[in-house]
């Protein structure tokens, strides 16, 4: 990833100009040598997310969830500080983050393969670029943001966990890109 993340420094102007004229939805790029890296690397790299993740425990912080009859909120330290920008506001079926109203997306069954395992829950989205489609997209110009939220319980085990996604780009240079997730009790 090293290797690949250098070559991209190296040559940004020629990297952005092969992402604008070879991206496809869904599908990425297709491989060359100028990625610095092999063939087999790069496929394993952009099928990374196919792989089943098991999630391992880093460290155990106290975080303060708060009910009303409209609203959960959060109170947390440290790295769950970021928790506190987020709302779920229950009779409107949105999410609060920072100041973007995230949309209900809708309810989930996952497969095992997820970093959770099999699980039951609900997802919002939030997506908004400058960009005006996946086919126009100019890397030095792009703005965007992206917040993904997901809750639910394992099955089995019956765990409540939360995973909040965000990242963000402004004229093509990455201001945050976190994916915070974990188990609550």
């Amino acid at each position: 990833m090293i290797r690949l993340n250098n070559a991209m420094a190296e040559n940004k102007e020629w990297f952005a100009d092969y992402m604008n004229k070879n991206y496809k939805p869904g599908e990425g790029t297709p491989y060359t040598e100028k990625m610095g890296i092999t063939k087999e690397e790069y496929n394993k790299i952009k099928n990374s997310d196919k792989s089943s993740y098991k999630l391992h425990k880093v460290r155990t912080e106290l975080l303060r969830v708060t009910k009303s009859d409209l609203s959960i909120t959060f109170k947390g330290n440290d790295s769950f500080r970021i928790l506190n920008y987020l709302m779920f506001r229950r009779e409107a079926k949105t999410v609060t983050f920072v100041t973007d109203t995230v949309l209900f997306a809708g309810e989930i069954n996952t497969p095992t393969a997820t970093p959770f395992g099999t699980w039951h829950g609900y997802r919002w989205n939030y997506e908004k670029s400058n960009q005006k489609s996946d086919a126009d997209i100019d890397i030095h110009k792009l703005s965007a943001t992206i917040i993904e939220v997901d809750i639910g319980r394992t099955i089995p085990g019956n765990k409540f966990f939360l995973r909040l996604e965000y990242k963000q780009t402004e004229q093509g240079e990455t201001n945050a890109n976190m994916d915070l997730m974990g188990f609550i009790n």
